[in-house]
């Protein structure tokens, strides 16, 4: 559907956001970021699920595996999960 056929359809927010989708400006969706991990196994599946969600949801600022390796280590607090953060491995 050309755009002159949409006009006067669209909210001035649905417009701005077309307009910024044809600069290459694509605005991401808002998803909660994952809450601190201490490494306990309690928290285990709700971390891994809830970075999941967070990264493939906002892929475009992901661009590679180390940055979503550095974005998990950085939700990685404490206890036992500490360790794992501080060891060279990398």
């Amino acid at each position: 559907m050309p755009d002159d056929e949409v006009d006067g359809f669209l909210s001035p927010k649905e417009e701005w956001e077309r307009d910024e989708a044809k600069k290459g400006k694509v605005r991401l969706p808002k998803f909660v970021p994952p809450q601190p991990f201490d490494g306990t196994m309690k928290e285990m599946k709700s971390f891994i699920s809830s970075l999941i969600l967070y990264i493939y949801g906002r892929k475009a600022e992901f661009p590679s595996n180390e940055s979503k390796i550095m974005f998990a280590l950085s939700y990685i607090q404490g206890g036992k999960a500490q360790h794992w953060k501080m060891r060279p491995s990398i």
